[in-house]
């Protein structure tokens, strides 16, 4: 059952004015940047679940929006982004002039900006046409961001579609993602358990170098987007014909909800479907006790294999697999060739105290 609209007239607290004004005002971090975003919707929607709710921001003042507008920004919350632009534009509409005005061109540039970041191109493509068509002489920069959104969305990849299953949209990671890439990634115990680089803060082509390397034909970076919080982490496939391995992670305040074993069936889907991929490994430490029970509900086994590093003793990480059944012998074959291929680190070897054939579902 969902809360029926308010009808009063919202205004919000001098404090709560005073709050963002500050905010906009100096650099956030992590931990504070997701204080701002939970004491923001808790605040704009009278129930905890959005997606079933109706929301206060259609009752706010203008002045309001436009702050709320320009906090969001500072916060790259783009979902909320979406829930302010769509009701000041619903307001500028009212005025009905032709050609639009600056401040809608402004506010459907920023909107198709927010779509853009979600991953939902279509709605970022329709908004950026629905302003050049009424602008009379289409500012160069809107024409630009046009220009630039058609070539993104021309190379994004076959059954794009497939990658949204509510509340999830998966959308190749790319280079406006990495704000929130950083801010998610912030917990150091990322980098650790998935074996990934640690970032400098400071160094902002260390990332978008990392983004071009591992971005290619045989590489799939995703952002998962959360529709009403955002960038929640991301999603990585590498694959060698039909084979594949992949690796995810989730910002800590989105862990044991569900989301990681989603998104990774999202992902594995679509590669089956359009990638014509056949069976999936992946690899966690032994220790990992969540990371084991998520690759369990989403259908990996243990094999009697694991990753190390020869010149690092310490280093050892189990396999999982994920596919028809096959012996053990064709399973080292498969996944070694694998590691050969992609020039993958590290090296494929027996368990130790683990042989013999094991049953893998299909």
């Amino acid at each position: 059952m969902t809360t029926p609209a308010p009808t009063h007239k919202c205004n919000l607290p001098t404090s709560w004015h005073q709050t963002l004004k500050t905010l906009c005002q100096r650099p956030i971090n992590a931990q504070q940047r997701h204080y701002y975003l939970t004491f923001l919707r808790k605040k704009l929607f009278p129930n905890p679940n959005p997606e079933n709710n109706h929301t206060f921001i259609t009752i706010l003042p203008t002045t309001t929006i436009l702050l709320l507008i320009k906090a969001c920004q500072h916060l790259k919350d783009w979902p909320l982004i979406i829930h302010c632009c769509e009701e000041y534009q619903n307001r500028l509409n009212r005025a009905v002039t032709n050609p639009l005005s600056r401040h809608s061109l402004n506010n459907l540039h920023l909107l198709s900006q927010a779509y853009q970041h979600l991953g939902l191109y279509d709605l970022a493509q329709h908004t950026l046409q629905q302003a050049i068509n009424h602008s009379g002489q289409p500012p160069q920069p809107l024409l630009d961001a046009y220009q630039q959104l058609q070539k993104q969305t021309t190379a994004l990849p076959n059954g794009i579609d497939t990658l949204q299953v509510d509340p999830l949209i998966l959308t190749p990671l790319q280079s406006h993602h990495e704000d929130n890439f950083r801010w998610q990634y912030a917990d150091p115990t990322i980098a650790e358990l998935c074996n990934l680089p640690d970032f400098n803060q400071d160094d902002e082509e260390d990332w978008q170098q990392w983004l071009r390397t591992n971005q290619t034909a045989a590489k799939h970076l995703f952002a998962v987007n959360h529709r009403h919080w955002g960038f929640i982490g991301s999603v990585g496939l590498e694959h060698f014909k039909d084979v594949g391995f992949f690796h995810y992670w989730l910002g800590k305040d989105f862990r044991g909800q569900g989301y990681g074993p989603q998104a990774v069936t999202i992902l594995l889907d679509w590669a089956r479907r359009y990638l014509g991929l056949r069976c999936c490994y992946a690899t966690t430490y032994r220790d990992n006790i969540p990371s084991r029970k998520a690759l369990a509900k989403i259908g990996f086994q243990p094999i009697p294999l694991k990753v190390i590093l020869p010149d690092s003793p310490d280093y050892e990480e189990d396999l999982f697999y994920r596919g028809n059944h096959q012996s053990d012998r064709t399973l080292f074959s498969e996944i070694s060739r694998l590691f050969i291929e992609r020039d993958f680190e590290g090296q494929v070897v027996l368990a130790e105290g683990r042989r013999g054939d094991i049953t893998l579902a299909a």
